[in-house]
């Protein structure tokens, strides 16, 4: 489970350490027009909440 999941849950509880070698970028794209569309919309803003 990625930490910022697992961080947004008091009653969970770190079993280790992050391990560094496993973090990444993580892009998200979508085309200029289709970001307008309600569905995409949505999505990409709750992905941002998510996110905070």
């Amino acid at each position: 489970m990625p930490t910022f999941v697992g961080d947004a849950y008091a009653e969970l509880e770190r079993a280790g350490p992050i391990v560094d070698e496993l973090g990444h970028d993580q892009w998200l794209v979508t085309h200029n027009e289709d970001r307008h569309l309600a569905e995409v919309r949505r999505a990409l803003d709750r992905i941002v909440e998510a996110f905070g």
